[in-house]
């Protein structure tokens, strides 16, 4: 009995180190394509990935926050992602779309019975393929003025949405067309 639990305390740790060395290698891995997007002609001054296994946070970084006084990346700064958003948006709504928290045939009248009644149906297939039609806010001449007058203002997703476009209808019916700048689409960040 002693050999059969030493021998199983054995394989537990196996396959710990055999998880831990995956691990260590996929971050090796991480931290080279890092290095090498910011090394990249065009790339960006710096990146951070941060990592999480189960309750096991990593901070990955390479390049720099500020190329002016070459100062380091922190897990705590705040960046614009701009539209790269969107993938991380479209991957959330599809992990919930797999756990079945979501569906991708739900409308926004559904799930977001506070927003426009001319959007409602819409739904979440519709926004993720960019056919949902729901309007631009970024072409509204309101916003557009505000952003003049003060660039650096930091809008809230529901202030850009509701405040510039919340009377507009439908750019075109939802599924009939493609176009790639939405409301849903861009302010998913």
């Amino acid at each position: 009995m002693p050999r059969l639990l030493a021998l199983s305390a054995v394989a537990a740790l196996l396959a710990l180190a055999s998880s831990a060395s995956a691990a260590t290698t996929a971050d090796r891995r991480l931290d080279a394509a890092m290095k090498n997007l910011v090394a990249m002609k065009g790339g960006p001054p710096g990146a951070i990935s941060v990592v999480q296994r189960g309750e096991q946070r990593t901070v990955h970084r390479a390049g720099v926050a500020n190329l002016k006084d070459r100062a380091p990346l922190r897990s705590t700064d705040h960046m614009r992602i701009a539209s790269m958003s969107k993938a991380f948006s479209g991957a959330v709504a599809l992990s919930l779309v797999e756990k079945g928290v979501l569906s991708l045939d739900d409308t926004i009248a559904q799930r977001l019975p506070s927003l426009p009644a001319a959007w409602g149906a819409v739904t979440l297939r519709q926004a993720l393929d960019h056919t949902s039609g729901l309007p631009d806010y970024t072409k509204d001449a309101r916003l557009l003025a505000t952003l003049a007058r003060t660039p650096h203002r930091l809008f809230l997703p529901h202030e850009v949405v509701l405040s510039y476009v919340a009377t507009d209808r439908l750019n075109f019916a939802p599924g009939s067309k493609f176009a790639t700048r939405t409301a849903t689409t861009s302010s998913l960040r």
